[in-house]
């Protein structure tokens, strides 16, 4: 949902190691839609700088846009990212709180003063809660920054890049609520890369990023844990053929169960998203190895888009910086940020000027709303009856073509339904009633040739059958009356009249049946 001085375009910018990956979303009172999705490489030339080549690209990407976003969210590098599970007291927590900190200094790899916090807290109650905290030094964001600031573009979140998946799953409603204690591995396989989000209903228990060395990575890829202590011991060597699907999936095998085995428990379902995870054979093959269940997770397809299908058919790459873009849209405190700390991000004037005038305004801004909201709504039912109108006009000519003049579709279909309906009634078409064609069938049965009469009249109505003919004698027309009482749905049989001519020596009769209800 749009909120009051929320964007209307947003994108999302994600720097890995080849390219630049963004996407924009466009953001109205109804929700969000996914317009586009940007890969663009970088410049292949060894000779210029690595800044200048994302530089370059970032420009491109500017370029591809219809128009400049409102809103630009970005993540720093999974592997510049350090991330813990902490237990601590339940005690309100803030950006760059020193209590994260201290709980964190024991597991940073460089001092403490050059560290940004930031933090996800766990749905738990009591005494102590469970937040999942991220750390990175100082200079990587100012890097991150400076890298955005040579295209013009300033990002106004920064959060971490192997937590991008699990927000987009989270944000597709995927994660299981119901089921607190079901615990799901996501891995995010981009490139050479896993990006390993364990987690249950409450939150994320584990985030982990790991270079796995795949062959179409650089050579001297060695693996990198957000734990320092789960680093390889020097002189280990990373495999870097994983054309068989069957050793990728022992090698991540061994990666999660090194990461479960440190959070003491097992994983109840593994779910692949990104490029990484379309590769041949990958899901059946880490299945068998894991003996869990696995799949692959689009979230293209649980979210809402106006991309064209080809388009979207790239959508397993885009799991991370999706989660990042949809992120930003939320509330700060569900959402890692690294620009929230007071030294680090200061808020321009104008900023805070706006939240003033925002709380000066508010009841104004309210009724503005609300007339804007039932105006629209006015307008949304007004289509939607002519919408219905013309759907209404459109099944009657289809039903009754050959009606000329519409003066009320619904009058003129009742009269014609209830005149077909008498009509089909009087046929016999109702249930519980003899049809008129197996009447007549029985009538024709039960006046043989060689009976002496002959019929001259038949009046058939729903209540009532009227036979008028000729007979020789009298017998002959009482006989008829017997076995017309045998006839199908017949309540009572009575000869109205029976005269004789006086004309020719036949008996002139008239015999009535009356039809049951």
């Amino acid at each position: 949902m749009k909120s009051l001085f929320g964007p209307s375009e947003i994108a999302g910018i994600e720097l890995t190691r080849k390219e630049v990956r963004a996407v924009t979303l466009s953001v109205t009172v109804r929700g969000f839609q996914v317009t586009g999705l940007y890969r663009i490489p970088f410049d292949s030339d060894a000779s210029v700088a690595f800044p200048d080549r994302v530089a370059s690209a970032l420009e491109v990407l500017s370029r591809s846009w219809a128009s400049a976003p409102e809103w630009i969210a970005s993540a720093l590098d999974g592997h510049q990212v350090v991330a813990r599970r902490l237990s601590i007291p339940n005690v309100k927590l803030e950006a760059g709180s020193p209590l994260i900190k201290f709980e964190m200094e024991p597991h940073l790899s460089f001092e403490v003063e050059d560290a940004l916090v930031t933090f996800l807290p766990r749905e738990l109650k009591g005494a102590r809660k469970e937040v999942v905290a991220f750390a990175a030094r100082k200079h990587e964001l100012k890097a991150h920054l400076e890298l955005l600031a040579k295209a013009s573009m300033e990002p106004r979140c920064v959060g971490a890049g192997n937590l991008g998946a699990y927000l987009c799953y989270r944000v597709c409603g995927s994660v299981p609520e119901d089921d607190a204690d079901k615990t799901i591995a996501l891995m995010n396989l981009d490139g050479g890369e896993m990006h390993l989000t364990v987690f249950d209903g409450r939150g994320p228990l584990l985030v982990r990023s790991v270079d796995l060395g795949i062959s179409d990575e650089r050579p001297d890829a060695e693996e990198r844990d957000l734990n320092p202590e789960d680093t390889p011991p020097e002189g280990r060597s990373v495999s870097k053929s994983f054309g068989d699907p069957h050793r990728m999936a022992r090698e991540i095998t061994r990666e999660l169960e090194l990461s479960c085995f440190q959070l003491k428990l097992r994983p109840n379902e593994v779910i692949l998203t990104g490029q990484g995870s379309a590769r041949s054979g990958l899901q059946e093959a880490l299945s068998a190895s894991l003996d869990v269940p696995c799949r692959v997770w689009d979230p293209l397809e649980a979210l809402p888009s106006r991309l064209d299908p080809q388009g979207a058919r790239d959508g397993l790459a885009f799991a991370s910086v999706l989660g990042i873009t949809l992120s930003a849209l939320g509330p700060e405190g569900k959402r890692p940020d690294f620009l929230v700390e007071e030294f680090t991000f200061k808020r321009p004037l104008a900023q805070i000027r706006g939240k003033l005038i925002y709380l000066a305004s508010v009841a104004a801004l309210i009724l503005i709303v609300t007339a804007t909201g039932f105006f629209y709504r006015l307008q949304d039912r007004e289509q939607e009856l002519r919408s219905i109108k013309q759907d209404i006009r459109r099944v009657y000519t289809d039903t009754f073509p050959d009606s000329k003049v519409i003066v009320n579709e619904l009058e003129q279909m009742r009269t014609a339904i209830q005149s077909t309906r008498e009509s089909l009634s009087t046929l016999g078409f109702r249930k519980g009633r003899v049809r008129t064609l197996d009447l007549l069938a029985a009538l024709s049965e039960r006046i043989p040739k060689d009976s002496g009469v002959r019929m001259i009249d038949l009046v058939v109505d729903p209540e009532m059958v009227r036979l008028s003919g000729e007979a020789g004698t009298f017998e002959a027309v009482d006989a008829l009356k017997d076995r017309l009482s045998g006839v199908p749905g017949a309540a009572e049989v009575k000869v109205e009249e029976a005269n004789l001519s006086s004309f020719e020596k036949k008996i002139e009769f008239s015999i009535s049946i009356h039809r049951q209800r």
